[in-house]
């Protein structure tokens, strides 16, 4: 104890810092983690090049880990083309692919103003398909997520254009789709809608209809069983890709809520057990009586 108190440090003596040196020199886990072997992506009609470390590629994305690794073709020379994609959006998700953070996009306000008229710097649909082409329901929720956030602040909805593209682009079920259908819902029949026909106007609405009858189904349904409201400001996970009881990261209070409950339950197992071991310590006792020492 007396040694402990020797080797303290004096008030004011100044002692050298004792960092923490890596038992192996020149050690490089981020490079290594890339990897040195390269893809090549040809992305839109155009067929842009995209080179990216295949490595780092296939841990992120499980669609390219099964093309660049499988007995596909692309796997052999290490070249892929996917013409019918956008190259902004794949631009974007390659951005993301090589951010270590994992929630965080490409700013969606960072060059958009108010005289933007709310348009933001990327194509939030067309990003929104690639992800769900890709099978990349996380994703998907951070941009829907981003997005809604986006049109909160520059007080702004879904357009004609954008329902249009999100139903063509997109499938009708999916939750982009769905955040279109209930904005155009709150257009139409919503508190504010008679200030809003100039935006919206009534040949672009009706074009959405025929164009897309799935969608006209859509809005008579929801139309019989709820009323209009700003969609913007439903639960934060209303639109996103998974169950009501599945953990989301980009919900804060839902995370919470889901840590508390795992942790209700996990001390409401713990209670059963000890109170089967107190049942079962009685039993003991009534058959056996007090054990000697």
């Amino acid at each position: 104890m007396r040694a402990a108190r020797d080797s303290a440090p004096k008030p004011g003596e100044l002692k050298p810092s004792q960092e923490h040196v890596a038992a192996t020199t020149g050690s490089t886990p981020f490079v290594d983690r890339l990897g040195i072997d390269m893809v090549d992506i040809f992305v839109g009609p155009e067929k842009k090049q995209f080179r990216i470390h295949k490595a780092f590629l296939c841990s992120r994305i499980d669609f390219f880990h099964k093309m660049f690794t499988g007995d596909f073709k692309e796997a052999k020379e290490g070249v892929a083309f996917m013409l019918e994609d956008d190259p902004a959006a794949f631009d974007l998700l390659m951005e993301w692919v090589y951010n270590p953070n994992p929630l965080k996009l490409r700013s969606f306000e960072s060059r958009a103003s108010v005289e933007s008229e709310g348009r933001g710097p990327w194509d939030a649909v067309g990003f929104y398909a690639l992800a769900k082409k890709l099978c990349l329901p996380d994703l998907q929720n951070m941009i829907i997520t981003v997005l809604i956030k986006y049109h909160i602040k520059f007080n702004t909805l879904p357009s004609y254009e954008f329902a249009t593209r999100a139903y063509a682009l997109t499938s009708d079920d999916s939750p982009l789709s769905r955040y279109a259908l209930y904005s155009i819902y709150y257009v139409i029949q919503g508190s504010e809608s008679r200030y809003l026909r100039d935006d919206w106007p009534t040949s672009d609405l009706q074009k959405l209809f025929l164009d897309h009858p799935n969608f006209a189904a859509a809005y008579i349904e929801l139309s019989r069983s709820e009323d209009a409201t700003d969609p913007r400001h439903s639960s934060k996970c209303a639109f996103h890709v998974h169950g009501d009881e599945d953990t989301c990261p980009f919900n804060h209070k839902k995370r919470k809520s889901s840590e508390r409950a795992s942790a209700e339950e996990h001390v409401k197992k713990r209670t059963k057990v000890e109170e089967q071991e107190d049942i079962e310590d009685n039993e003991d006792y009534e058959n056996n009586g007090i054990p000697e020492l």
